[in-house]
């Protein structure tokens, strides 16, 4: 995973997946790094190593996503290309079993899967 950071790891991870995702999230979320919890999908029983979270000062923030224009806003901003989202795959709608399957248990998996039409 952090081949996508060249090892350094990301100052911003947001999670909107909760269980499936929570350690995968930590471990790429880089010293100094922001957190973002803002979903459990996959349930919300989790465990976090205490001493990992406070040596490396990060710092968990939970979310519930944002407003409706903070949500118009970002999706302008992606539409100019000044931020980037990630993709992870591009799927054919018959492939929507896949999808999910990729989605809530990929362990590999980060930025958004398209289903395309």
């Amino acid at each position: 995973m952090n081949e996508l950071s060249n090892g350094l790891g990301a100052d911003l991870v947001v999670d909107a997946v909760g269980q499936a995702t929570w350690n995968l999230s930590f471990q790429l979320v880089t010293r100094y790094g922001r957190w973002v919890t803002a979903g459990a999908l996959t349930g919300g029983d989790v465990t976090l190593s205490l001493p990992s979270l406070y040596s490396r000062e990060v710092t968990v923030i939970g979310s519930t996503g944002g407003t409706r224009a903070e949500l118009i806003k970002l999706l302008d901003l992606i539409s100019k290309r000044r931020i980037k989202a990630p993709i992870h795959s591009k799927m054919g709608l018959d492939s929507v079993k896949e999808a999910f399957d990729t989605m809530f248990k990929a362990e590999d998996r980060v930025g958004k899967i398209l289903l395309m039409p």
